[in-house]
C-alpha cells in the first residue's frame, strides 16, 4: 500500500500482494545436463527470436525467476558447457534466458562460439547448470522466511486482500492530511508526530474488527510458539528443527572422525549447513552423466539417544522423461526400522505437499539428459524421537528407492528390553492369513531376503480379495520368541513372530499408507536363519487404499527391504464394456 499525504484528500493507491512464493533453503534446486548434437534440432533463442544451436530445459519442480527469492542472486547459475573429449567453458549471462511470465518454468540455453567450434568437429557438448525454483504461489502467513501455513483455496486468497485492505484503511487513517495537526491527548507527553490521529474516534469499532491475527488462517507466530492454535499443533513440529537448529546441532559430533559413506562428511559437520549444501551440490554435478536414476541418500553414524534432531541429506537423480511421470516430493515415503526390534516409523518424507508442477503441452517431448536434485530432511521431525539401537532409514517413492543408511542411536539397544509381540493378524478358519508355505508363495533364496507376490490388476469392489503371498529367509536373532502358552495367538506351533512393515506409495495417495503383520514363525530360532511365510488379503488389513489407482507396495523388516510390487486398482466401471 502507498499513500500520497501530499493531497487534501488523500490519494490512495493500493497494491495488494494476496500470495506468496517459498524459495525454502538451498536445497531447493536442480542441477540439470542436456547434450547438444549436429542432429540435435536448433532452437529458438527467445532474447533476440534466432534459431541456434542449444538447449530448452523444463523445469518442473517449481517456479523460476530470473532473479533467485532465496537470496537474489542469479536464477541459474554455474551454467557451463563440457564436450565429450574437447574443451569446456561458462556460458554468459546473455546466452541464458529465463522470464516467468513468457516462457514460463523454462530456461533456455544458447551455446557459445568456442561450443559450437567442438559441436563442429563431431563432439558431443553438454549443458550443465545448477537452476534456482520455489514453491507457489502459495497464500498463507510466514515467520520471517518461515512458511507456516500454505494454502491455495480462491476463499482464502480473497480473505487475506480483504484483511489486507484493513491494514491499508488504517494507515491512512494514522495519516495527517496537509494543513492538519494531529490534537493533543489529554495527559499526554509523546511529540505531535506521535499523537492520536484526526477522525480516528470515528472508526474505532471498525479498526478493532481488523485487530486480528494476521493472515487467512489467523495463526500468530506466538501461538505457534505456545501451542494454542489447533493448527499450531502439527505445525510446531515442522519449524522446530528450523527454530531449534542451532540448539540441537550443538549435541552432535559423538563419533567424530568417521567419515559418512555417500557425503564425506563427520557427524559433527552435518551441523554445517554450509558444509552439507556444497557436499550435496558437489554430489548432484557428479550424478548428471552416466549414473542411474535412483535416490541417494546418507546420514550421520551416530547420533545421542532422543535427540531432537537427525539430519538426513540425498540427491534424487532422474531423466527429463522420468521427471513427469514421478512426483518425487509428493509421494515420497521416509521408512526407519529398528533393527533390534523390527519396530518401523513411517511418514511423508516431506512435510509439505508441493503444488503440482506446471503441465507441459502433451505433445511436447521430453528433452534428452538428466536433472538431480539435493534435498535435506530433519527425520526426528518426521518421525519423532527415535530411541536406542540402529535404525535403518530408506525414501521409497513410487518404484524408485534409496540406499539403506544405517545410523546408532546411543545408549545401543543392548541396554533396552526388546518387545515381545503377538502374531497379527491371527490366523482363523478361513483361508487368509496364513502364515505356511503354499503353491503360491514365492520361491525361497538361500540368502536372506523378502520376495513378494502380488497380482498385477485387481477388482476393487466389495467382496473380493487381494492377495499378497510373501517368502522370505531371515537372521534368527531378527525373529521375536513368543512368550506364551501355546495357542494363545491361534496357532499351537508356531516359535516366534517376526514384525513385517508393509508400505504402499502412489501418485494420488494423500499419505503414505502403512500397516505391520506380526508373522508367525513355525521354525526353532537356534539355527543362523529362520524361514517366514505370508499369505494376506490386503483388503482386509486397516485402511488399504481402495479405489482405481495404481499402488507400490514395499515391506520392511530387519535389517530388510524387499518390492517394489507393482498392482492396479480398476473399478468395475472400468471394466464394463463401451
Amino acid at each position: 500500500m502507498k499513500f500520497d499525504d501530499t493531497k487534501n484528500p488523500l490519494g490512495v493507491h493500493v497494491l495488494v500482494c494476496n500470495t506468496q512464493y517459498d524459495g525454502g533453503s538451498p536445497a531447493h534446486s536442480t542441477a540439470i545436463a542436456l547434450p547438444v548434437l549436429l542432429a540435435t534440432p536448433k532452437i529458438t533463442f527467445p532474447a533476440d527470436g534466432a534459431s541456434v544451436w542449444g538447449v530448452v530445459a523444463p523445469i518442473t519442480a517449481g517456479s523460476v525467476f530470473p532473479t533467485a527469492l532465496q537470496d537474489g542472486g542469479k536464477g541459474v547459475r554455474d551454467a557451463r558447457w563440457v564436450a565429450i573429449g574437447g574443451g569446456s567453458g561458462a556460458i554468459p549471462d546473455d546466452h541464458v534466458f529465463v522470464n516467468w511470465n513468457t516462457h514460463r518454468n523454462k530456461v533456455y540455453f544458447k551455446l557459445p562460439a568456442l561450443a559450437l567450434i567442438e559441436l563442429a568437429g563431431g563432439r558431443v557438448v553438454w549443458v550443465m547448470a545448477k537452476v534456482l525454483w520455489c514453491l507457489g504461489p502459495y497464500n498463507g502467513e510466514a515467520d520471517a522466511n518461515r512458511q507456516l501455513i500454505r494454502s491455495r483455496a480462491a476463499k482464502g486468497m480473497n480473505g487475506t486482500m480483504t484483511h489486507e485492505l484493513g491494514h491499508t484503511m488504517q494507515q491512512v487513517l494514522y495519516a495527517v492530511p496537509p494543513g492538519s495537526t494531529r490534537p493533543a491527548t489529554a495527559g499526554s507527553t509523546t511529540s505531535a508526530a506521535t499523537r492520536e490521529p484526526l477522525r480516528l474516534r470515528h472508526h474505532q469499532g471498525g479498526l478493532r474488527r481488523h485487530r486480528r491475527p494476521h493472515g487467512a488462517h489467523r495463526l500468530q507466530v506466538r501461538d505457534v510458539r505456545r501451542g494454542r492454535h489447533r493448527a499450531a499443533q502439527h505445525l510446531l513440529r515442522e519449524v522446530r528443527a528450523l527454530r531449534e537448529g542451532p540448539v540441537a546441532q550443538g549435541r552432535y559430533g559423538v563419533s567424530a572422525g568417521q567419515p559418512s559413506p555417500v557425503l564425506g562428511l563427520t557427524p559433527g559437520a552435518f551441523a554445517d549447513q554450509a558444509a552439507v549444501a556444497a557436499a550435496l551440490d558437489a554430489l548432484a554435478q557428479s550424478l548428471l552423466i552416466g549414473a542411474p536414476t535412483g535416490v541417494t541418500l546418507d546420514a550421520p553414524v551416530a547420533v545421542p539417544s532422543r535427540s531432537a534432531w537427525l539430519p538426513l541429506a540425498g540427491v534424487w537423480r532422474r531423466t527429463f522423461a522420468e521427471d513427469r511421470l514421478v512426483p518425487f516430493r509428493r509421494c515420497a515415503a521416509l521408512v526407519a526400522v529398528h533393527d533390534e526390534t523390527g519396530a518401523a516409523r513411517v511418514a511423508a518424507a516431506f512435510p509439505f505437499k508441493d503444488p503440482a508442477g506446471p503441465e507441459l503441452p502433451p505433445d511436447e517431448a521430453a528433452p534428452e539428459g538428466a536433472m538431480a536434485d539435493p534435498f535435506s530432511l530433519d527425520a526426528v521431525a518426521r518421525l519423532g524421537p527415535l530411541d536406542g539401537g540402529t535404525w535403518s532409514l530408506s525414501l521409497v517413492a513410487l518404484g524408485y528407492a534409496s540406499n539403506t543408511v544405517r545410523v546408532r542411536v546411543e545408549p545401543a539397544a543392548a541396554q533396552l528390553t526388546p518387545p515381545r509381540s503377538a502374531v497379527w493378524p491371527v490366523p482363523g478358519d478361513g483361508r487368509f492369513p496364513s502364515y505356511r508355505p503354499s503353491a503360491a508363495s514365492p520361491a525361497l533364496s538361500e540368502s536372506l531376503g523378502l520376495s513378494l507376490d502380488l497380482g498385477r490388476v485387481v477388482l476393487s469392489r466389495e467382496g473380493t480379495a487381494c492377495v499378497l503371498h510373501a517368502s522370505g529367509r531371515v537372521a534368527s536373532p531378527w525373529v521375536c520368541p513368543l512368550d506364551r502358552p501355546p495357542g494363545v495367538a491361534g496357532d499351537d506351533y508356531a516359535r516366534g513372530a517376526l514384525p513385517v512393515t508393509f508400505v504402499v506409495c502412489a501418485a494420488n495417495l494423500p499419505e503414505p499408507w502403512q500397516c505391520t503383520v506380526t508373522a508367525a514363525v513355525y521354525e526353532a530360532l537356534d539355527a543362523s536363519s529362520a524361514r517366514v511365510y505370508l499369505s494376506l488379503d490386503l483388503f482386509a488389513l486397516p485402511g488399504f487404499p481402495r479405489g482405481a489407482r495404481t499402488l507400490y507396495l514395499w515391506a520392511f523388516t530387519s535389517g530388510l527391504r524387499a518390492g517394489p510390487a507393482l498392482m492396479a486398482l480398476v473399478t468395475p466401471e472400468m471394466l464394463a464394456p463401451a
